[in-house]
């Protein structure tokens, strides 16, 4: 089993295809995970997604130029929950950009830890 990390925006890593390929190094799906979430405006390679979780230097492609992942890097926070300005508007464009599951399953996340970190 994949250890269990969040990201700043509350995906949690150890369900995240392209976490898993690249923590099993599985080539074949890091290319399946490319070619499903690839566009014609934004088409991606097998290393486009090899990602290691935000935190990580080894980012996918979309996390290297995330500015939520940016901003949590620059605030030193584990994840969004931790930030005095939970929830901001940048959090929520970026939670806009998901789909619905990942958009509402990140936000619980987020909302769980967030009330843990206020005892």
């Amino acid at each position: 089993m994949v250890e269990s990390k969040i990201s700043f925006c509350g995906i949690d890593c150890g369900v995240c295809p392209a976490y898993l390929a690249t923590k099993a190094n599985d080539v074949a799906k890091l290319a399946e995970v490319a070619k499903g979430w690839s566009s014609e405006e934004f088409p991606l390679g097998s290393d486009d997604v090899l990602c290691d979780g935000c935190h990580a230097e080894r980012a996918a492609k979309f996390a290297s130029e995330c500015t939520t992942r940016r901003c949590g890097l620059e605030k030193g926070v584990a994840n969004c929950a931790e930030c005095g300005e939970y929830v901001c508007e940048k959090l929520e464009k970026h939670w806009g950009m998901l789909g619905e599951e990942t958009r509402n399953s990140s936000k619980a996340t987020l909302d769980k830890l967030s009330r843990s970190y206020e005892v």
